[in-house]
């Protein structure tokens, strides 16, 4: 049976880049690189429990499978608080059709990502059917 997602796989041209975003905007600790030899290819980062980021050198696609990814946090505005002090820019909370707060930020590679706290309306928690309007 499955228990959760294990990980994301994303393509990023610039590792540094990606390192310096994950780690140490995001500061999400690297679990481990992988290396080809003496080059550095990719990093695994901890997004919690045994889940991660896999993040490898190489061009997305523009419009590639994955449109973006979601990670939880249980303070949206501490968050996004200290991502703009980052430098790094970020939309406005709102509230989400699944009833989830949200907000979202760009990142290296192309790539969206999405910022989740749940409440006790929200979807993912209850389920049903979420109407969207977009």
């Amino acid at each position: 049976m499955i228990k959760k997602i294990a990980h994301v796989c994303i393509q990023c041209p610039d590792l540094l880049e990606a390192k310096e975003f994950y780690n140490g905007v995001l500061e999400l600790p690297i679990a481990f690189e992988f290396r080809k030899g003496d080059d550095l290819v990719g990093f695994y980062f901890k997004t919690g429990g045994n889940t991660f980021i896999e993040v490898f050198k190489g061009l997305a696609e523009k419009e590639g499978p994955i449109r973006h990814f979601c990670l939880e946090a249980d303070d949206l505005e501490t968050l996004r608080e200290s991502l703009v002090g980052k430098g790094i820019t970020a939309t406005q909370i709102k509230m989400g059709g699944d009833k989830s707060y949200q907000f979202w930020i760009d990142a290296p590679g192309n790539l969206r990502i999405e910022f989740h706290q749940y409440t006790a309306e929200s979807y993912q928690m209850n389920g049903g059917i979420c109407q969207v309007n977009w």
